[in-house]
C-alpha cells in the first residue's frame, strides 16, 4: 500500500521533501502514520504535531491533517493511493 505525504512549512524544512511516498504492508490510521512520522523525524516534528500537558503527556494534536482534500480524523483509516497532507494550526492574536 502506499500513501502519499504533502508537508507545508515548517513539515517541509524538517522532512527536506515536499512529498513522500510511505509504504506499509497494513491500512493505517491517520494517528498510526502520525506516530511513525514522528518515529522516523524525531522530537522537532512532534513538537508540531502533538499538543502536550504540563507532565509532557501528548493530550491532543496541534495539525491540521486533510486527506483527499478533506479535513481528517485521527482514527479515519488511509487506503491506497490516499494522500494526506499536513498543515500547522495557526494560533495567536
Amino acid at each position: 500500500m502506499e500513501i502519499k505525504v504533502h508537508y507545508l512549512s515548517p513539515f517541509m524544512e524538517i522532512t527536506e521533501a515536499k512529498n513522500e511516498i510511505i509504504k506499509t504492508k497494513k491500512e493505517l490510521t491517520i494517528a498510526e502514520l502520525l506516530e511513525q512520522l514522528v518515529e522516523r523525524y524525531g522530537e522537532r516534528f512532534a513538537k508540531f504535531i502533538y499538543r502536550y500537558d504540563a507532565n509532557k503527556q501528548i493530550e491532543g494534536y496541534r495539525v491540521i491533517i486533510k486527506k483527499n482534500d478533506y479535513l481528517a480524523k485521527k482514527d479515519d483509516f488511509i487506503k491506497d493511493g490516499d494522500q494526506i497532507t499536513l498543515i500547522t494550526a495557526i494560533i495567536g492574536g
